[in-house]
């Protein structure tokens, strides 16, 4: 009897009904390991990185902008950085918009003082950029993987939430402090006033056009550019290999 009392826990760790419950809870737990190791946002990169990125997004954003009315492209094109800088995290997003806004304000002091008084009216379209940080942050800020369809709907979301925006931003700067807009849909909005249409709705869907193309073009160039921004001058995440989860499991099921 006290034999068969011994034998017993080597007849139960043997028995295939333990083993199978053992393997499945190994196979869980690797799955586990897999699903939070395995597969990091696609974007990621430590606060410090974050403030460097969005302060250089902020400075070239400029950049872009210069260039854009300098060669009269009709298109925004200001929210590509903006993009970028927002794929990495919210304070590179918000650091990206400061930096704009704080260098621009600069930049008029110092060549064009007279035009200082239209720095407040014009700062509340940044509000649209804030908008775009706030998207980019809830469709990718936990995104594995990064698809062109999920690109293009951002994108299109993101033009007629700004086309709304901006139209309700001009409408209350114009009714209150008689602001004239000086964007490239202002032909379009006049046209549609004279035909009677309220301002507001009037300047939102002057924007739409525009947006439609504007928009999406930076989604899909913002994300290249922190594509490499992420794969050159970003460290890889830290991950569990899958040899250090096998290992694991060899480990429990050996135990």
């Amino acid at each position: 009897m006290p034999e068969i009392l011994a034998e017993l826990p080597r007849r139960i760790y043997k028995h295939k009904l333990f083993n199978y419950t053992v393997r499945m809870n190994t196979i869980d737990m690797e799955q586990d390991l897999i699903n939070d190791n395995e597969a990091p946002p696609y974007f990621h990169a430590p606060l410090p990185a974050q403030l460097l990125i969005g302060a250089v997004c902020g400075v070239l954003n400029i950049v872009i902008i210069q260039i854009v009315n300098i060669l009269h492209i009709p298109f925004f094109l200001d929210e590509i950085l903006v993009v970028t800088a927002a794929l990495f995290g919210w304070a590179s997003g918000l650091c990206c918009i400061g930096t704009h806004k704080l260098i621009s304000l600069l930049v008029i002091a110092l060549t064009n003082p007279e035009t200082l008084s239209f720095v407040p009216f014009d700062s509340l379209f940044c509000i649209c950029d804030i908008a775009v940080v706030i998207v980019i942050r809830i469709l990718f800020a936990k995104a594995r993987s990064i698809q062109p369809l999920t690109l293009f709907l951002c994108g299109i979301v993101l033009a007629v939430l700004i086309s709304i925006l901006g139209g309700a931003v001009f409408s209350f700067l114009f009714y209150v402090f008689n602001y004239g807009e000086i964007a490239l849909t202002h032909y379009l909005t006049l046209l549609l006033t004279s035909c009677h249409l309220p301002l507001p709705a009037a300047a939102m869907i002057s924007r739409m056009p525009v947006n439609l193309i504007d928009k999406p073009l930076s989604v899909f160039i913002g994300c290249s550019i922190a594509w490499c921004i992420q794969k050159y001058f970003l460290p890889p995440p830290l991950r569990l290999s899958k040899n250090s989860i096998f290992q694991c499991r060899s480990e429990l099921v050996s135990s």
